[in-house]
């Protein structure tokens, strides 16, 4: 069975930084997953222009309901 490598990123409002930080990641990885916890900016746009996994959940200051 193949190994397989993910990423996982919780963002908000990062999308000075997004595509950048998915691109690098991108050639090393066999999945990128996103968790948007309610961006206001167009993080999640640029996110899907890249072709990567988002879900939206709103933050509730709690780990465990990721």
């Amino acid at each position: 069975m193949a190994s397989t490598i993910s990423v996982c990123m919780i963002v908000k409002n990062d999308v000075q930084v997004i595509g950048d930080a998915l691109k690098s990641a991108m050639d090393q990885v066999d999945e990128i997953v996103v968790v948007d916890t309610g961006s206001i900016d167009h993080t999640v746009d640029v996110t899907r222009r890249l072709s990567v996994k988002v879900y939206e959940d709103l933050w509730d200051n709690r780990f465990a309901s990721m």
